[in-house]
């Protein structure tokens, strides 16, 4: 293991694999709303298998994330954030599991536990999106699981870029004159 993380042929493994729960965790409660708007059996069996297709992947994007969790150095000011990703994306896992567990089945959920479930989801969600937009401050502001870009020197050479894949403002082309000038 690197500093860097668990890597495939040079790439970062735990983005390729978390966008699958997100994705089939977060359209479960639009299958459950269509459900309940509905009232087709379908609706309720597609949000219940993919649920469970979602819980299986995310275990998989789990072990991926504590591997390149455990490659942040304690000194770096992305344990904070790589924690609270931890923890929303943890949670979100384990309300999406609780509202399986009442469903029983991918039948339509009784009227005791549809209120549940529903809440579950709903909050399940929030927390998705709360651990998306950690994992999005980790990458895009940490470098986590980014290469340094490497930037040109005055003297016409190349250098590793400074902190993890930061870029100056020059580079990016909005310096003081404005953006792109």
């Amino acid at each position: 293991m690197s500093r860097r993380g668990l890597r495939l042929l040079g790439h970062p493994v735990h983005p390729m694999l978390s966008d699958f729960p997100v994705a089939l965790l977060g359209t479960a409660p639009l299958w459950d709303a269509l459900g309940l708007l509905r009232g087709e059996p379908i609706w309720w069996a597609l949000s219940f298998w993919g649920i469970a297709l979602g819980l299986a992947t995310a275990a998989l994007a789990a072990v991926a994330g504590l591997v390149d969790y455990a490659a942040i150095p304690e000194s770096d000011p992305a344990v904070g954030p790589a924690t609270r990703h931890l923890l929303a994306m943890s949670g979100a896992v384990g309300l999406y599991l609780m509202s399986l567990v009442l469903r029983g089945g991918p039948g339509g959920p009784t009227d005791p536990t549809l209120i549940a479930i529903l809440a579950l989801e709903s909050l399940g969600l929030v927390l998705l999106f709360a651990g998306g937009w950690y994992g999005g401050e980790l990458v895009f502001r940490h470098g986590i699981g980014r290469d340094p870009i490497e930037e040109d020197e005055p003297g016409g050479g190349r250098r590793a870029g400074a902190g993890r894949g930061a870029r100056s403002r020059a580079d990016r082309g909005d310096g003081p004159e404005g953006p792109g000038r």
